[in-house]
């Protein structure tokens, strides 16, 4: 069975050989002690540590934030993700006062995947694009969601959006990008990746565009399955 360690290490080769310098911006892995250590302390605010984010951080702490791994979205260190002052507004612990947040003006796409609430601490805020957009691997996921879901969103939007059914489908989306010649490198750098997909779209539907599984019907979930066959 593939684990996301082996697609991590595939996606990595990939970034390698098509755009050098995003590849040589990613970060040694963090010491098996600092691991261990932010794995029992975040389980010990009753807090499930996942295992998807163990097997990355393992070989790669993030990545230097001009050569975004992700197309726009940085691999966030994990010193930032899970943040040791339990206090601190950007902690992700933090975000428990926020869930009982109106959701009236929040919405899931699509509907009934993601809860609509403004942050959730069991959403893990493991990427960025340095403009107030964020993924997420969301432990806690709606009705009709999968737990460990890949999720998105924007400071200034009002929906979430769902990028992959889990983090292997997540990165086997970007293999598939790579693979099949679907990206942009930078216009004054060729060496480094610019984004993901070769259109310009507007933040909203990035996540979909971004994994080809944008279509008139937005029907997401038929368009992913068929990405993978």
């Amino acid at each position: 069975m593939i684990t996301v360690k082996d697609l991590w290490i595939q996606y990595m080769e990939l970034l390698q050989k098509i755009a050098p310098d995003t590849y040589l911006a990613l970060s040694p892995p963090i010491s098996q002690e600092l691991l261990d250590e932010t794995e029992a302390l975040y389980k010990s605010h009753n807090l499930p540590f996942p295992t998807e984010l163990k097997e990355i951080y393992s070989i790669t702490n993030g990545n230097n934030n001009t050569y975004a791994c992700f197309g726009v979205y940085i691999l966030t260190p994990i010193e930032y993700v899970f943040q040791q002052d339990v206090y601190s507004e950007n902690s992700h612990w933090y975000k428990k006062d926020w869930e009982d947040d109106d959701p009236s003006g929040f919405s899931s796409l699509p509907q009934d995947y993601i809860k609509t609430t403004y942050l959730s601490k069991n959403w893990i805020p493991f990427s960025c694009d340095g403009t107030g957009g964020n993924l997420y691997l969301d432990l806690d996921p709606d009705k009709k969601g999968n737990i460990g879901q890949i999720i998105g969103w924007h400071c200034d939007e009002d929906t979430w959006t769902v990028f992959a059914d889990s983090m292997t489908d997540f990165l086997m989306g970007l293999i598939i990008k790579l693979q099949t010649g679907d990206y942009q490198l930078d216009e004054y750098n060729e060496k480094r990746l610019a984004r993901l997909t070769k259109n310009d779209v507007s933040t909203g539907y990035f996540a979909m565009a971004n994994f080809g599984i944008l279509d008139e019907k937005n029907d997401i979930l038929g368009s992913r399955k068929s990405l993978k066959s």
